[in-house]
């Protein structure tokens, strides 16, 4: 099977356009079917940005997907302010459909099967896999993730936007357009490879128990306590809500797999916790703890789950929690060394820290679970 071309690039040029016709600069000689962009927040305007990135490739038919989030990951640089690219070339083996689909603060679940039914239909059927952001400063990711997979059950990856820590606004770029308050879908399909896992770190500890109440993302009861109650006798006194980042729920699937959930903050008239997406009721919980060790150690876990792929890696996409970003602080870097480690080569790699991740978990024999939103995880996406 034919490998795909890729190179990775980053700027801080503050001019959108500018921005933009650097980046594009950078790839024109690799003359790339698809972009995909990661840039903070602090650009006025992504239509400019976009319009100086096609403007100096000399290419409308360039697909370009993205979104913004706390900062940017590449290769060479994990940057605040800036942006981040990947440019692909598959010489015409890249079968590529992108839709845009705005709604999801008021219904996360629709606005996602309706951005699903679209890709299908353009893609004549399902696509290989996808790639799917949507704004983090609204609507569920856990919806969005039901939304997509009640149409595409294909695995996907990615994450929800953010705004450098700000808390107030999140975009998903798809070409010329970059909207707040949407989802974003790219499916792909043709002759290339893939292969994609995640870890945390996290290790949980304590007793498991069952959610008793919840609605969406509100936790009231857990094991016959109240949430705060729960955290508190797990982990022998009651955490500051500055402290709760660092103990997210571990939610258990039907396997012995979980995903994360982080805690935003506790009632303490209530005893409630609001998570950082829904918790289902009867869902099996365990408090979890990490550190700065765990934490990095979970890049380690994730690139353990994909050793033996049957193919050379051309590319890397990471999506990692901006949780992680703001504990690990400057030891962030060690992430991408550690996926630089483990895989041996030191491929091009553009990313960015999103809110909440999109993954599924990569089964022993290579196939994939259903796709989870997580918190706090580590997402690594290789193409070649």
């Amino acid at each position: 099977m034919p490998s795909l071309t890729c190179q990775s690039t980053f700027t801080t040029e503050v001019d959108p356009y500018e921005a933009g016709y650097a980046i594009g600069s950078t790839f024109r000689a690799l003359a790339p079917e698809l972009v995909t962009l990661f840039p903070s927040i602090h650009y006025a305007d992504f239509g400019d940005l976009v319009s100086g990135l096609l403007d100096a490739l000399e290419n409308e038919s360039v697909v370009v997907f993205g979104g913004t989030g706390d900062g940017y990951y590449e290769a060479n640089e994990i940057g605040n302010h800036g942006v981040s690219a990947m440019a692909i070339n598959s010489s015409g083996q890249l079968r590529m459909s992108m839709a845009l689909e705005e709604g999801v603060q008021s219904d996360s679940y629709g606005a996602a099967a309706r951005c699903a039914r679209r890709i299908v239909e353009d893609h004549g059927g399902e696509p290989t896999i996808a790639l799917v952001f949507s704004d983090g400063m609204v609507g569920d990711g856990v919806q969005v993730i039901e939304g997509v997979r009640s149409v595409i059950a294909s695995p996907f990856i990615g994450g929800t936007t953010g705004d450098d820590r700000k808390l107030q606004r999140g975009f998903v770029i798809a070409n010329r357009q970059a909207k707040r308050n949407a989802v974003g879908i790219l499916g792909l399909s043709g002759e290339f490879s893939f292969s994609m896992n995640l870890a945390s770190g996290w290790v949980p500890i304590g007793d498991a128990a069952h959610v008793d109440s919840a609605e969406g993302p509100v936790v009231r009861t857990i094991g016959g306590l109240r949430a705060m109650d729960f955290f508190e006798q797990q982990l022998g006194r009651l955490p500051t809500d500055a402290e709760l980042g660092m103990f997210p729920l571990a939610v258990y699937d039907e396997t012995e797999q979980f995903f994360l959930r982080a805690t935003v903050r506790g009632d303490p008239i209530s005893g409630e916790a609001l998570m950082c997406g829904s918790v289902h009721e009867g869902a099996i919980v365990r408090v979890s703890k990490a550190t700065f060790d765990d934490i990095l150690g979970g890049v380690d876990l994730a690139l353990d789950g994909l050793k033996g792929v049957p193919f050379a890696p051309s590319a890397a996409l990471v999506f990692s929690c901006t949780a992680r970003k703001w504990i690990l602080g400057a030891k962030t870097t060690e992430e991408t060394e550690r996926l630089y480690e483990q895989l041996g080569a030191r491929v091009p790699l553009a990313g960015v820290p999103v809110y909440g991740e999109y993954c599924p978990h990569r089964r022993a024999d290579g196939s994939y679970s259903r796709t989870y939103f997580h918190n706090e995880t580590y997402v690594v996406l290789l193409l070649g």
